[in-house]
Parts: structure tokens; C-alpha cells; sequence
């Protein structure tokens, strides 16, 4: 009996030397990763792309830092500028950007133009078009960016036009807001 409270000994002891060499480690990872974090600073971090062409920044922006400014330099591959120019040039040939309207009709012109006065007298606030893809007109109402908001206008006008429609296309700029 005594060997085998020896070996329980032995083990324990074992046992509590690798609790105490994985904590020591543990530490010391700890450690090294807080001394690297406070190292760094707003000033000196640059975010940069991994197949960078060249040094030049392309970018910069300011950012709020404890009420202290600091600069945030982005380096970025100076295609990405190329491609945003790229992209505000399609929208400006679309003539608008992607998005929702209502439609209320489609038919006859006379028709149409009656529904469009039908809903001008209602609801003023939004904007009607009434565009000709032949044979058809077409009532359509609104500018929406999302789905969800034509699909609101929708269920609060389905008393007055209950066979309304969403439907994709370009709509207008929004406004900005000052």
C-alpha cells in the first residue's frame, strides 16, 4: 500500500508542477500581448492592402480619439479610386440608383392620368410619374431605397388603390439633408 500512495505523490506533484508552468506561460503571453497594444498608436497604425503597388496614400481621414484628434492614414491601392470613379460615372448614366416604387396603374393614358389626379388629391407628398413604355401607361409613385418602405406605402394606401404593386427600378437621388 505504501508504493502506491508513493506513486500518487510522485504524480500530484507532477501534476501540480504543469498547472504551475502552464499558468507562468499563460502570463507571458499576457504580457507580451498588453506590451504590444499599448506600443501602438493612432498615429502610427496604417491599414494597407496585402499587394500594396505603392507607398502613396490615397486617402486620409480624421478620427476622435479620447477628444484628442488624430489622423487615421488608409494606404490603399490607387485602383480603388479608379474604381469609385468607375462607379459614380454608371450611376450617373443610369440616372439614378437602384431602389423601389409603388405602381398604382397601367393602361390607357387618359385612365392613368385620372388615377395619377385620384392620388395627388390624396396623398401630395409623394412624387408621381407617369412613364409611356408602349402601349402603356404607367402610374408609379415614390423613390424608395428599400423594399420595406414601398411595402409600407402600400398596405396605408390599399383602401384607395388596392391592386397596387412594388416594383424594382432607378429611382431618383435622394435628397441630402443638411
Amino acid at each position: 500500500m505504501p508504493q502506491k500512495n508513493i506513486k500518487l505523490y510522485h504524480t500530484a506533484l507532477i501534476m501540480n508542477k504543469l498547472i504551475l508552468i502552464s499558468i507562468l506561460f499563460s502570463l507571458l503571453i499576457l504580457s507580451a500581448q498588453a506590451q504590444y497594444l499599448t506600443e501602438g498608436t493612432p498615429d502610427s497604425i496604417n491599414i494597407s492592402t496585402p499587394n500594396q503597388l505603392s507607398d502613396s496614400t490615397s486617402m486620409a481621414d480624421t478620427i476622435i480619439h479620447d477628444g484628442m484628434f488624430s489622423h487615421l492614414n488608409i494606404v490603399a491601392d490607387p485602383r480603388l479610386d479608379t474604381l469609385l470613379i468607375i462607379h459614380q460615372e454608371e450611376n450617373i448614366r443610369k440616372g439614378g440608383i437602384e431602389g423601389y416604387r409603388l405602381q398604382l396603374f397601367q393602361g390607357s393614358k387618359p385612365e392613368a392620368l385620372r388615377v395619377k389626379a385620384k392620388f395627388i388629391s390624396k396623398y401630395h407628398s409623394f412624387k408621381v410619374y407617369t412613364p409611356f413604355i408602349a402601349p402603356d401607361v404607367y402610374v408609379r409613385i415614390g423613390d424608395f431605397r428599400e423594399e420595406s418602405e414601398a411595402v409600407k406605402l402600400k398596405y396605408a394606401i390599399k383602401k384607395d388603390f388596392p391592386h397596387a404593386i412594388v416594383i424594382p427600378s432607378i429611382i431618383e437621388y435622394p435628397k441630402l439633408k443638411n
